[in-house]
């Protein structure tokens, strides 16, 4: 009777220790699976953090491109107007002659009327 009781409570205990290890075991699958995850998001916060020091130096260029590009709308009008006078009228004449009459005559008279223009216009490069 009594080796009965022993063997019952050995079953009950062996029971107990197959169900704690089953747990464990599933514990320890959650670990690494949770560790398995805590590695991807640290490699893509690295990559984040790069691409975000990365954009920061862009941001520099792009805000330099965006002034320049300000300035150059502003003067487009007046450029697009010297250009146009100087396919209308300059056809004609040899290259001495054309580049005096952008800088003296076409860019002077823009800038008389305020109409903002290039102050270094290369018109053959505007053109192109």
């Amino acid at each position: 009777e009594e080796l009965a009781e022993a063997q019952s409570r050995l079953a009950a205990v062996r029971e107990k220790v197959q169900q704690l290890q089953a747990k464990f075991e599933k514990k320890i699958t959650e670990k690494r699976a949770i560790e398995d995850e805590a590695n991807i998001m640290q490699r893509k916060s690295t990559q984040a953090s790069a691409l975000i020091d990365a954009l920061g130096d862009e941001q520099v260029r792009w805000s330099s491109e965006a002034s320049e590009f300000a300035a150059t709308k502003h003067k487009l009008i007046g450029d697009c107007a010297v250009a146009a006078a100087f396919v209308s009228y300059c056809g004609p004449f040899n290259q001495d002659f054309r580049v005096n009459m952008i800088r003296k005559k076409f860019i002077g008279l823009a800038r008389q009327q305020g109409v903002p223009v290039s102050a270094t216009l290369d018109v053959i490069d505007f053109l192109v």
